[in-house]
């Protein structure tokens, strides 16, 4: 994708960035946020954009995970068209065979329609939760349930005229499996962000796929209005020139596709500080050991220099004196 590098130094939507600090929160971040909460469809994609290791991905999976929202990854980089489109298959039901296309589940999780099913599905399964709960208590420990039957078993049944078989099953176990049900509605129900990682390094066909659903608000004949949908792609924005080479991705000189972005550039100095404050903190799951280990933080805090700019956890001197020593074929 083309893209000047100096479009990139001001805040995404024309917005002053505060000075960047431990708690200060950028412009950019500001107005991504805004983004994800607005129901009204953009025009545009947002597509953070910064090199390898810059935490495009987590800072959009910590973004979903405090608004409440439920993220779909798409690596697009290792993507075929068939993945999100499915293949045209298929299938007998009941003696009537149907066709259709089987597109990934993931997109479907996130379409309208699936939505408000599970949305409708939850306070259902709840009461019944509730109701089996409420029998436990009053001293019933199992419950009568259909018995399963494969295709076969039941074309035999109703050619016999027989009815469904029963068996007694336990309460407990029913109550465990709709617990699980429950949890897997619950999250389901969230507002999906479909995130399309690599972006600019997927083939064409994937671009136009998901492009399509961006503009449209569709997939597949079904609705997409609820879901939001965030692009990254690998850039080399805030590190030595010497190595953008390193970082770039694919260049695609194709003014329509530009023209459906809009722009989020993270640089190494905008995480940072707030990434090695976290990096220093104690781990939740091992009080007795940092979020990350004690060596490398040493690393970390004896290659940076805030006042040189060279404030991310790569040590890139070595790369840069190899390459100012020998050019790319050094690297080769």
């Amino acid at each position: 994708m083309a893209i000047d590098p100096d479009e990139l130094e001001a805040p995404a939507s024309g917005v002053s960035a505060p000075v960047v600090g431990e708690e200060e929160v950028p412009a950019m971040e500001m107005n991504l946020e805004a983004y994800l909460r607005s129901n009204d469809r953009s025009e545009l994609t947002p597509l953070l954009l910064g090199t390898t290791g810059v935490a495009k991905s987590s800072f959009i999976k910590s973004m979903c995970d405090r608004l409440g929202y439920r993220l779909v990854d798409y690596q697009c980089a290792f993507m075929s068209r068939l993945d999100p489109e499915g293949p045209f298959e298929t299938k007998g039901v009941s003696g009537y065979h149907f066709s259709f296309d089987a597109p990934d589940a993931r997109i479907i999780e996130c379409t309208d329609e699936y939505i408000t099913f599970c949305r409708a599905a939850v306070p259902i399964i709840q009461a019944r939760i509730d109701d089996l709960k409420a029998r436990q208590v009053a001293g019933e420990t199992t419950i009568t349930q259909v018995s399963p039957e494969d295709e076969e078993a039941r074309i035999l049944r109703k050619s016999s005229g027989g009815g469904l078989s029963t068996r007694e099953a336990p309460i407990s176990d029913h109550l465990e499996g709709l617990g699980e049900l429950l949890a897997d509605y619950q999250e389901k129900s969230k507002i999906p962000v479909l995130f399309l990682d690599e972006f600019t390094r997927a083939t064409s066909n994937v671009m136009s796929t998901f492009l399509r659903a961006q503009t449209s608000g569709k997939f597949g004949g079904c609705s997409l209005k609820m879901a939001r949908i965030v692009a990254a792609a690998s850039f080399p924005i805030g590190i030595d020139p010497s190595l953008a080479d390193l970082h770039a991705g694919k260049e695609m000189y194709d003014v329509n596709l530009n023209i459906r972005f809009e722009k989020y550039p993270i640089k190494p100095l905008d995480v940072y500080p707030r990434w090695i404050k976290w990096a220093s903190q104690d781990n939740p799951g091992a009080p007795v050991q940092k979020n990350i280990y004690p060596d490398v933080l040493k690393f970390i805090h004896d290659h940076i220099d805030l006042a040189a700019g060279t404030s991310y956890a790569y040590y890139s001197q070595p790369v840069i004196d190899v390459i100012s020593e020998g050019g790319d074929a050094a690297l080769e």
